[in-house]
Formats: C-alpha cells, structure tokens, sequence
C-alpha cells in the first residue's frame, strides 16, 4: 500500500459579505454617505483582501466613491459616466484584526451634479490579488 499524507488546503472562493442594489445620490461636492456595512471577520476567514464593487454614475462632472474601513480612508474610484458603470476597489486587509468592522462608501462630485450608486458588493478573499 503506498504511503501516503493527507493536507488540508485552505478554502479559495471570494465571501460575498454584503449586497445592496437600492439606487442612492449625493449631490454637490459635500462628501457625503451613500452606503455602509458592518462585516464580522473571524480567524478562519483567512481574509488577505477586501473588493468592494460599486455600480456608479453622475448626471455630469466627476463622481469620487471613497472606501473607508473603520473610519479609515483605503481607497476611491472616480467615474465621469452618465450610464452606470461597475467600478471596483480592492484593499490589502492581511493584517485586520478579528472582530466587527465598519465599510463605508461615500461620494461627492467636481460641480452641482447628482452623484449615483446603485449596486454596491462586498467580498472578502483569502488570498492577495
């Protein structure tokens, strides 16, 4: 009989944490927030990276969708679209501790323009990307 060793491989696929299709707006270039979530991250996770999917546009200017982790800024994205469009942000959360943390989207906008957010997607992954 061969000689043999069984290894527990750690589980690959993205955590869909949070999802969210209400179409919502800030006007004006007041940064202001359109969306927010509170995620529970336990050991066994694994978590190495955080994208956060957003479906956007603006009725004119330059749309900014700012990502905050616990009140922290980690990244943005920015969209001059009058269609929706998906934009995405991905964030190194390797070193995030155990326990409840807060994401949040905010917006803001270049001029006195609608800024939009219709689908909005969490996902937590076990591996950098």
């Amino acid at each position: 009989m061969p000689d043999f060793t069984i290894v527990e491989l750690p589980f690959l696929a993205p955590y869909h944490f949070a999802g969210n299709e209400n179409e919502v707006k800030v006007s004006g270039t007041t940064e202001s927030t359109l969306k927010w979530h509170r995620v529970s991250i336990v050991k066994e996770l694994n978590a190495k990276t955080m994208v956060v999917v957003l479906e956007v546009k603006v009725s004119g200017g330059t749309g900014t969708y700012k990502i905050y982790l616990d009140g922290t800024f980690v990244g943005e994205v920015e969209t001059t679209s009058t269609a929706y469009e998906f934009k995405k942000v991905k964030v190194d959360i390797s070193n995030i501790s155990e326990g409840i943390h807060t994401v949040e989207v905010k917006a803001l906008n270049s001029g006195d323009y609608d800024t939009y957010l219709r689908t909005y997607d969490l996902y937590i992954l076990p591996y950098k990307v």
